[in-house]
């Protein structure tokens, strides 16, 4: 059993499924059942407070992306603050331009011609 995440163990393959363009349509497509975008984006929410948590988590104490562990600097309180709150930076970040990519779909579109949008319906 995989859980909520189902095959997408390691977080950058989720990061890159929520950047393929068949996600992004499909939540684009959802827009007109409020219901069924809510759910799908309660899940998404779900699934990327997991895999920010775990990621983190990792990062205090096995290191991740190449990182010592950041309890090594357990014994410098400013210094471990600071790899903390540089993490959660990197985090936030990362989310942001999820976000982005999940919701600015129907934006870039708009750049088109009407007729663009009416031929993919």
């Amino acid at each position: 059993s995989h859980g909520a995440l189902g095959r997408f163990t390691d977080g950058d393959e989720m990061d890159e499924a929520f950047n393929h363009p068949l996600v992004r349509r499909a939540l684009h497509v959802l827009r007109h059942s409020r219901a069924h975008r809510v759910h799908a984006l309660e899940l998404i929410a779900s699934g990327r407070r997991t895999e920010v948590t775990r990621r983190f988590l990792l990062a205090l104490t096995s290191g991740y992306g190449g990182m010592a562990p950041l309890e090594m600097k357990a014994h410098d309180p400013v210094g471990y603050v600071g790899d903390m709150l540089a993490f959660a930076f990197r985090a936030f970040r990362v989310e942001e331009v999820l976000v982005r990519t999940l919701f600015l779909w129907k934006d870039e579109k708009e750049g088109g011609s009407d007729d663009e949008e009416e031929d993919e319906e």
